[in-house]
């Protein structure tokens, strides 16, 4: 494991020392791939924030996949940029980093192999995500992501 300096988000981490995190962990498949509708409303994960609940529809790739296997999980989630909610996992997850050009609301992502981020507004950026899935009901997040640190609970 490799420890940073101590760091205001996730979009802090120097990109030599992200290389070497991304460097450690692989992922087999290639991806993305989204679930089909079906499948997802067969087991779709849910989201509590706020004390409201959301659908996640997720890309069907390793990252996602582990993530969930983590399910039921519970996060403080901290805010950054006035767009983003982000959390450090315990644990890596697998990664198969892009440069993503734009963020949409809704979408939840991996940055490094850690920190998880929910991104509640859309946005043009150049850094790079290992994309997991999105937030359906992604209209109705601004009504429940104004405070400074939330409490995020997914379950399945």
């Amino acid at each position: 494991m490799v420890f940073l300096p101590m760091i205001k988000g996730c979009k802090g981490l120097e990109s030599v020392e992200q290389k070497q995190n991304l460097s450690s962990i692989s992922s087999e498949e290639t991806y993305p791939q989204q679930i089909s509708i079906e499948e997802a409303d067969k087991g779709m994960t849910k989201i509590e924030i706020e004390q409201k609940i959301f659908s996640i529809e997720w890309l069907n790739n390793p990252s996602s996949r582990a993530l969930q296997e983590r399910f039921p999980l519970t996060l403080t989630m901290d805010e950054l940029n006035s767009n983003e909610k982000y959390s450090y996992l315990s644990n890596p997850l697998p990664v198969n980093p892009e440069i993503i050009t734009q963020i949409e609301k809704g979408d939840i992502m991996l940055f490094g192999s850690e920190c998880l981020v929910l991104f509640y507004d859309s946005f043009s950026t150049n850094y790079s995500y290992t994309p997991l899935g999105k937030i359906r009901e992604r209209e109705l997040l601004n009504e429940v992501l104004d405070h400074s640190s939330i409490e995020v609970r997914f379950t399945k």
